[in-house]
């Protein structure tokens, strides 16, 4: 109910804020800015249209430019972001499903933990901010890499501090710990990971690449399009 609300808010606001300050790169909605968005509520983080954040903008724009947008592929998206869905399904050649434990409605009811599908047979898994409240994680992956077909590729973003060596563990904290780092998620998330975090994707066979906006995307646009977030490409080796 309240992310209907807010949608519908949003959609009241829009032509209020039209502008050419700010453009959203999914939407292609122009604005004068952009609303708070996130969970410490970030200035000019959220596009009033579609609802993006600076993390979902970047994705796109890597994405509209890989080739994995144009290849035949069977794509599995984990908890799909509703700027992204009606697009992905949109796509002809692409075989969409989407995924979640919790959140309804979706295609499938899968737990990242024990994915109840064959080997092999995605191409593609999206899976965005959710492997950090994921309990067992490399369980996770391991479940991941074994659905991916040979060179399938997971698109993955989550919070991540490489100049922090070691990946911070929810278990290994007491709880006023968690609440003030994590605030109202302190009940959520389980990791915040650290530059460990490639080894242990290397440990799970993936081939990883690490991507900050800049790596993909100019000063211009980062500005311009309100950018942000950590990406990783792993290609199943």
């Amino acid at each position: 109910m309240q992310r209907l609300f807010k949608k519908i808010l949003r959609r009241l606001l829009v032509p209020l804020m039209r502008g050419k300050r700010y453009v959203c790169p999914i939407c292609e909605g122009s604005f004068r800015w952009f609303l708070p968005g996130g969970a410490n509520k970030r200035p000019h983080a959220q596009c009033p249209s579609c609802g993006s954040l600076e993390r979902h903008r970047a994705f796109w724009l890597f994405l509209r430019e890989s080739p994995l947008k144009s290849k035949t592929l069977e794509v599995l998206h984990f908890a799909p972001e509703s700027c992204f869905e009606p697009i992905f399904r949109s796509w002809k050649n692409w075989t969409y499903q989407t995924a979640d434990l919790y959140d309804q409605p979706v295609d499938l009811i899968l737990n990242l933990e024990n994915i109840k599908l064959p080997d092999r047979c995605m191409d593609l898994v999206i899976c965005h901010h959710v492997l950090p409240e994921i309990q067992n994680d490399q369980q996770a992956l391991a479940e991941i890499f074994r659905i991916l077909t040979p060179q399938g590729t997971l698109l993955m973003q989550n919070p991540y501090h490489p100049m922090q060596q070691k990946t911070l563990q929810a278990k290994e904290m007491l709880p006023e710990e968690r609440q003030q780092k994590w605030g109202k998620y302190a009940g959520l998330y389980q990791h915040e990971y650290g530059a460990d975090f490639r080894q242990v994707l290397e440990n799970t066979g993936f081939i990883t690449d690490i991507l900050q906006p800049e790596d993909f995307c100019t000063k211009e646009d980062i500005n311009r399009y309100r950018l942000g977030g950590t990406l990783f490409v792993c290609t199943k080796s």
